[in-house]
Order: structure tokens, then sequence, then C-alpha cells
């Protein structure tokens, strides 16, 4: 039989033969083609390889368009290095792509020598009583040749007897740990959905009681609870302005403990709600993503994103356990291990974009990582102390993903090979459970997307009628601004994989590509005389990191070939561009601040105008330039999360006036409204998810324009004439599948 050959590269091994890719011994999920598109690549290495033979190669006989090559190009780059995207693939520009990396070949036989001589090397480390009686043996008997011929066979047969024993143990407890026991608790999955409710009214929170018997979830307006055969609903009665976040069971099965939040004071609580009648009982004030322990002793649940406490069951004693790193957030819940002896909990780092499966002893405080990935982790269960349960984002971006399971220790922090459960190809499966014995799961499966609103505005700039939905797909479309017929949107959108820059009128149902490629591009702003528009080529959109590289383009709107005006690795960079004269501004981090400088549309950057101190919000959408291009209004975070700074050039000189309002949870966009004589505001408390869309007078008077329960920002902008306004709006199709291993 032909050895085995595997391509080798960095910490990466290919197996030629099945298409399984390996970072050191954990095995890499790809998907079919990507895997046979990356064997073809690393095979080639060195080599510049074209669309078309990509396409006659990896997909022979069948019609299959460019965005599918880019798109598997850019899951393979994400998955190898999601750092450094051009690490191991080149794109050279109308001529095709080259495995840029040293790629070196290994065969089998190679790897099982190598094993083989660690093997008696830990062998003679293992048994140095032997090695000694041995060596001591021949000592005695050097004058006797025969004598010393015998030992000398005699130590060789053992150490090779020895030796064989040794490998056949490992060998032994690699399968068990590694392919038995996973696969006695891998099993056949039958899926069933359970509800069918519409983006308009989506699905929030589900959870499976213990046992099993019976179902509770909740929408964005009633908490119900059901039993999992006939799936007849009841209401269960909340308090006035309780609108449930996370639902978990009590171990008693007739008990709900509900993360919830109040949409008129975003304050976030929990409360232990009865499902077999009662009155609802408040245990903690300021807490979320509580979850009980099996034993029905304790309760840990997070507060301000990064901190996770424990309380008794009733919500007293509440005693601070783990402070995440600075830049890191726990999400989602955390959860006990069965025995009550450890916490596990979701961490992301916003400075590695990675997500990190954490257990944390509770008597000594030890933390071991059980799980890592650059790729969205949704959820996670820990089933019987040993098997942990995740669900996992196919790709950035993607509304597919994976249930993964893996055998774990929580005394080590040691887990197996993780192995895929199930694939959900139409939507993420999100804040799932599962009953005592883990063969009955819950998930909330769902299709996340952005869609453009298109409202008619009054002569006050508030008054807004005949909303109607823009963009009919269910891609993330992100409005950026008008075109100078004051009738026609400019938004960024990944409808076509990457973001690419779109155009679409009002009264028109399709949008039409203005820039689209093999990068993200972003944030687009069209001079004034309507003949050049700006945007950015970014890094990756979806890691929101300041070293984000962001280059500056520019593009005739009549067509022609881009071009670049400047690299800067910064994710804040902005560009404005006036309304009424053929003025724009670019903004750039320095440090602590924020500099705006003067930029002609024709010749570039000019003069600074000036800088402000500054500390980061969420997007680059916290300023904006008025629409005769002499006054710049900011969120001045130096000053507090509520006020507005306004800076006024006049005759070469620079005034500066500040607008501060009570009240309201921090802002974190904004934009002129059509007068000038006032903003579009949109506030956002991330610890009660509550977003609102606010019109903020230079008077001081406030509008709430619109409210909705969201964990991602939203945003508006009106037409230059004031006549319409285009408002961003996350959604979610979102329901309860039952899952059942067998």
């Amino acid at each position: 039989m032909p050895e085995r050959l595997f391509y080798c590269f960095d910490e990466y091994r290919l197996d030629a033969q099945t298409r399984a890719l390996y970072r050191g011994e954990d095995l890499i999920r790809l998907e079919p083609k990507i895997a046979d598109m990356l064997l073809y690549l690393v095979v080639r290495h060195g080599l510049v390889v074209s669309k078309d033979e990509l396409m006659e190669n990896i997909w022979p006989g069948t019609i299959v368009e460019e965005t599918a090559i880019r798109r598997n190009i850019s899951l393979m780059r994400s998955t190898l290095d999601p750092k450094d995207m051009d690490r191991f693939i080149e794109t050279l520009p109308r001529q095709g792509y080259r495995f840029c990396a040293v790629v070196r070949s290994q065969t089998q036989e190679t790897i099982r020598i190598i094993g083989d001589q660690r093997g008696s090397s830990l062998l003679e480390e293992q048994s140095p009583n032997v090695v000694a009686q041995l060596k001591a043996t021949l000592d005695g008997n050097k004058s006797s040749a025969e004598s010393l011929a015998t030992n000398t066979r005699n130590y060789r047969n053992t150490l090779l007897w020895m030796n064989l024993f040794f490998l056949v143990l490992v060998i032994l407890a690699s399968l068990y740990w590694f392919e038995i026991k996973p696969r006695w608790i891998q099993s056949t999955v039958v899926s069933r959905q359970l509800t069918t409710n519409s983006e308009d009214l989506p699905i929030l929170a589900a959870a499976i009681s213990p046992n099993g018997s019976m179902i509770a979830f909740a929408d964005e307006t009633q908490l119900y609870v059901s039993d999992t055969t006939t799936v007849e609903r009841h209401v269960l009665p909340l308090p006035k302005n309780v609108v449930p976040r996370f639902l978990e069971w009590m171990p008693d099965n007739i008990h709900l403990l509900v993360s919830s939040v109040n949409p008129e004071t975003h304050d976030s609580a929990l409360w232990s709600i009865p499902v077999l009648g009662g009155n609802a009982e408040l245990l903690i004030h300021n807490a979320h993503m509580g979850v009980a322990s099996a034993n029905g002793q304790q309760i840990v649940f997070v507060r301000n994103e990064n901190q996770l406490w424990l309380s008794d069951i009733n919500g007293s004693n509440e005693r601070l356990f783990a402070t995440a790193p600075q830049g890191s957030t726990f999400n989602p819940r955390p959860q006990f291990s069965s025995d009550g002896h450890y916490v596990l909990d979701n961490r992301y780092s916003m400075e590695s974009s990675r997500w990190r499966i954490e257990v944390r002893s509770i008597k000594t405080g030890a933390t071991s990582t059980l799980y890592e990935s650059d790729q969205f982790l949704a959820d996670f269960r820990l089933i019987s102390n040993h098997e942990l349960l995740m669900s996992q984002q196919l790709g950035r971006g993607s509304n597919s993903s994976q249930l993964l399971t893996a055998t774990v220790n929580l005394e080590t922090g040691s887990r197996s090979v993780t192995h895929v459960v199930t694939t959900s190809p139409d939507g993420l499966q999100a804040i799932f459970n599962s009953t005592r014995d883990g063969k009955t799961l819950v998930a909330i499966t769902g299709r996340f997307f952005s869609a453009i609103y298109i409202a008619d505005l009054g002569e006050d700039q508030v008054t807004k009628s005949h909303n109607r939905r823009l963009t009919l797909n269910d891609s993330h479309s992100l409005p950026a601004g008008w075109l100078s017929d004051r009738e026609t949107v400019l938004m960024f959108s990944n409808r076509a994989g990457h973001y690419g820059i779109f155009q679409q009128a009002i009264d028109s149902p399709d949008a039409r590509a203005i820039v689209s490629g093999d990068h993200d591009y972003v944030r687009p702003v069209v001079s004034a005389d309507g003949k050049w528009l700006f945007y950015f080529m970014a890094g990756d959109v979806s890691r929101q990191q300041a070293f984000s590289k962001k280059t500056l383009m520019r593009q005739a709107m009549s067509g022609g070939i881009p071009q670049e005006i400047d690299t800067k690795s910064d994710f804040y960079r902005s560009m404005r561009c006036a309304v009424t004269v053929n003025r724009c501004v670019l903004s750039e981090r320095e440090g602590d601040f924020i500099v705006f400088y003067q930029f002609d549309p024709e010749k570039g950057r000019g003069a600074e105008w000036f800088r402000a101190k500054w500390s980061p919000t969420v997007t680059g959408f916290f300023w904006d330039l008025s629409h005769d291009g002499t006054r710049i209004a900011y969120i001045d975070t130096a000053s507090g999360s509520n006020d507005i700074g306004i800076e006024t050039q006049s005759d070469d000189k620079t005034t500066k006036a500040q607008l501060h309002l009570d009240g309201y949870d921090p802002f974190a966009t904004l934009y002129w409204d059509g007068t000038g004589k006032g903003f579009y505001v949109s506030s956002y408390n991330s610890n009660g998810d509550v977003l609102k869309l606010l019109h903020v007078g230079m008077d001081g008077k406030v509008a709430v324009l619109r409210q909705q329960i969201s964990t991602q920002l939203s945003w508006a902008i009106p037409s230059p004439n004031g006549k319409h306004l285009a408002f961003q709006k996350f959604a979610r199709k979102s329901n309860i599948w039952l899952l059942k291993r067998q």
C-alpha cells in the first residue's frame, strides 16, 4: 500500500489523500471544496493559479460564479491566519492566487519513525530500574563473552518488548480518548422545528426543563411555556416592563430563572418565575445571563459585561467571582459544572478577536482554556461534566453553524478532538440548552441581517411617515449617505460575499453595484459635485480593531480604475463631504486624539483643522460635517458620553460650542439633520440591549423616533433636502428547534 503523503507548512499539516488539515494535533474543519482548493494551491505553491484554472479543476463541468472562489479564498485565509489574511495566500490582481508559504512534503512512514524514536527515549526515562539492572549484569560478567552476548540480547529483547507494550498502551489510550469516547457521545440527531415566527416577532430565548417535560420560550411581547409533545403554549404573566432576554430552568423543574431588561429604565435583572401559577420574584438587580447550579444552591451571572458574579439561589450573598481582562467580555451566558465545583464561561477578546471557553475552579479560582477559536462561538453547554457542546459559526459573516462535541477534563483543563454533531446550513444555532442527560436539546436557529428602511420626514425633521423597507434581501446592508439627486441611497452591503458599495433609488426594489471585489469596501461618500466617490478598502470589517488596515480609495463616479490615496492601520478612519461646497474632511486616530484634516476631492489631504480628545466608540459614525462644510459635530467622549461638541470654522478661526444632555444612554452615532439645526443620534445601552434613535435639537429638545430591543448598533442619515430618512434596522428570523440525539 502506498505511503500517505502530507504537505507541511508553518504549523499546519495537510493530508493529500483525505484533504484533512491539522494544526499540530488538532483537526481543522474545512468545507470539502475549500479543502480541495487548498490542496490544489499547496501542491502548486509558488505558482500563480488563475481563477479559470480553479474553476476547471475544483468544479469540473459545473458553471460557477467567481464569488464562490472569492468566498472560499476568504474563508481559507481566515482559517489559516485571521490576523494576516495575506500570509499564506497572495492575490495577484487580474492574474489569480499564489500559495506563498514554504511547503515541505512528509510521508506517514517518516511520522511513524519519529514517533518510535520518541517512544524509545520515553521508555528509557520511564524504566530506569530495568536499564540499571541490565547494565549491572553486563558489568559483572565482562570476563565472559558468552555471558556478555546473552545479557546484551536479553537487554535488547527487554527494551523491545517494553517498547511494544508501551506503544500499545499509548495507542489504546489515544483510541479511547480521541475516538471511542467521543463516538459514544456522538449520535444521530433528529431535528424538528417547533415555531414559525417571522422576522417581525422573532423568538428571543428558549429553554427545556432538566427532565425534558416542558419548554419555555419568549418573543418580544410574551413569555410562554408548553409541553414537549403537543407544544400547546400557555402565557406566563410577567411584571410590567420586563422583557425576557435569557431563560434557564431552576433544578426543581417548576421555576424559571429569567434574565430581563426594562425597556423604559434599561435596567437588567434576574427574576424567578413560577410556571404553575404564582407571583414573580425579583432576585437580583443589575444582572443578566443568570444560570442556576444543578444542586439548586447558587446562581452565576454577568454584570457590566466583564464581571462574573455568584449568589445564593435566592439572590442573596452576591460576590464578585472573576473579572475579564481589559478589552474582553463574557458572552453568552456562563454555567456551572454538574457537580457545582466549576464555572464555565465564553470570553471574547477584542484585541485578539478570539473566543475562549474557559473553566474556573470556584474553590481556587484556577482557570484553564478548554476551547479557543477565531470563529464566532454562538453558545456552549456542558453535559454531565465531561461532554462539551459548542455552536460555532461557519466562516466570517456566515449564517451557518456547526454543533461540535468534545470530551473534556475539567480538573486538568484538557479536551479531546472535536467532532461535528450536526450542521445548520440556514441559520446560527444559539442560546441552546439540554435536558440533564443531554439527549434532548433546544436551540434557537436564526438568520441575522441588517435592512435599510426609508421614512418620509416632516418640516420639523421629527415627524416621519410611510416607513418602508428599501433592501429586500437578508444580507447586512448599511446606509452611508445619499447621492446628489437626493432620492438615491448610498450603502455598503455584503450581499455578494464581501462588503461592496451599492446605490439604490428609494422607489426601486434593486440595488446597483458600484464597487465590488475580493476585499471589503466600506464607508463610501460622494463629493458635492458628484464627480468622485471615496471609500475605504478594509482588512476585515468584522473585527472592529484599531490596528485593522484601512486603505483610502478614490474612484470617478463615471467609472474608471480606482486610485489608492493612502494606507493606514486605523479602524476608526472616516470621511465626510459637504453638500453645497466641494469640501471634505478626513478623520484619523492618533493616540488619544481624533485629528480632523481638510480634504480637497482633487488635491487630497490638506491642513489639520482641529483635534479632539477621544476614547473609542463602537463605530466611526460618531461625527458629521455640516452641509455647508463649516461645522463639525462630534460625540465628545472626553467630556461625557452624552456631550456633543461643535467646531465652527470662519475666517481661519475655529470656535467650539458644547451641547450637554442628561438622562440618556451613551450616544454612539451622529448625523446632521436637513436643516442644520439638529442631529439624528443613536443611544445604546449595551448592558440592557436597548437601542434608541433620537432627534436632538440645538436647543436641547429631544424626540425619540424609534426604539428596539437589540444587541446591534444602528443609525439614521437624512437626505440633504430633509425629505427622507434612511435608517438601519438589525433584524433576525429566529425560531425554536428541538434536537433529539439517538
